[in-house]
């Protein structure tokens, strides 16, 4: 088999596919960095009048609810990259994701519709959720399987501050269209603006990742007709307890990180009563603070969905 059909590892190439992951990442946090920034206005615009705080809370519900779909969207798309190939999995995630963040720009609030407003917002999110279960490990699982044997931890942490970077750009862009237009003109449309950037940002995704060959290490695989039928079972038989340690030290990672990124504006906003602009001025800064310490993370705990990691290096004899 020649270097080409692999898609032999090298320089170059692990390059290209750090920004081939990368941007799935940046699509799917950037997506989800805009609906945390616009929570107070979700709120606002999404649920009966009345009573604010209940309307606030429902809005931290929805975005909740993507997570309700990741674990599943997790198993459904990690099973499919490892049985088919990682390119086209991440190619239809990250234009269903974007897809679905589009929408949410482009939907009638609850003074057009009424309570289908939020069941629509529900559904947008859910597609959100489901799609962004595969993006993050799928991501990573593309770029250490492409990244030089010596470098993969860092690739992965690159990777990784494309999870933080989206949050800082995500805020500003709200942020942005708060201070070019009026109060009134931004909860009449400008609000949808953040919301729509993520459809081009999506079709740039795709066009990056369709560039690229499928992963070397799942081609060797192919190649030697070993692609595990049943990834994800192999994986929980033979590293369930890896898998276990992985989960419990991202959970505390991730709460630190959702309560910076989605809770801290409208605290601020809501309990401080600061202003907007102040509030998303603060949360850009503390978002920004945070990205050269995870590329200094170079020792990567997670790299990729646990089915992928582990049925090729059980194959390979390896532990990528």
């Amino acid at each position: 088999m020649t270097d080409h059909a692999l898609g032999a590892r090298g320089p170059r190439s692990g390059l290209k596919a750090l920004a081939a992951g990368s941007i799935g990442n940046f699509v799917e946090w950037f997506d989800f960095a805009i609906y945390s920034a616009s929570i107070p206005i979700v709120a606002r615009l999404f649920f009966p009048p009345g009573n604010d705080y209940a309307a606030l809370l429902s809005a931290f519900a929805l975005y909740g609810v993507a997570f309700l779909a990741r674990p599943l969207g997790g198993v459904v798309w990690g099973n499919l990259g490892d049985r088919l190939g990682r390119r086209n999995v991440l190619a239809t995630i990250v234009l269903l994701m974007g897809a679905a963040t589009m929408a949410i720009g482009l939907l009638p609030t609850y003074a057009t519709v009424g309570l289908l407003a939020p069941v629509l917002l529900a559904l947008c999110r859910l597609v959100q959720g489901f799609s962004g279960g595969g993006e993050f490990t799928g991501a990573t699982s593309f770029i250490t399987e492409y990244a030089p044997s010596n470098r993969r931890g860092l690739f992965s942490a690159i990777s990784a501050t494309f999870t933080t970077l989206p949050a800082v750009l995500g805020t500003l862009t709200v942020l942005g269209m708060r201070v070019i237009m009026s109060e009134a003109s931004f909860i009449e449309w400008g609000w949808r603006v953040p919301f729509l950037i993520g459809g081009p940002l999506a079709i740039v995704g795709l066009v990056i990742r369709l560039r690229m060959n499928e992963t070397p290490a799942f081609q060797e695989v192919a190649g030697k007709h070993e692609v595990e039928s049943a990834p994800l079972r192999v994986a929980v038989r033979h590293h369930g307890r890896q898998i276990a340690l992985v989960f419990a030290i991202a959970s505390l990672s991730g709460l630190g990180a959702y309560t910076l990124g989605t809770y801290f504006v409208s605290y601020l906003t809501v309990t401080i009563k600061i202003s907007p602009t102040a509030a998303l001025l603060a949360n850009a800064a503390a978002l920004a603070a945070t990205v050269p310490l995870v590329v200094r993370r170079r020792g990567c705990l997670a790299t990729g969905s646990a089915a992928s990691r582990c049925c090729l290096s059980a194959r390979q004899g390896s532990s990528r």
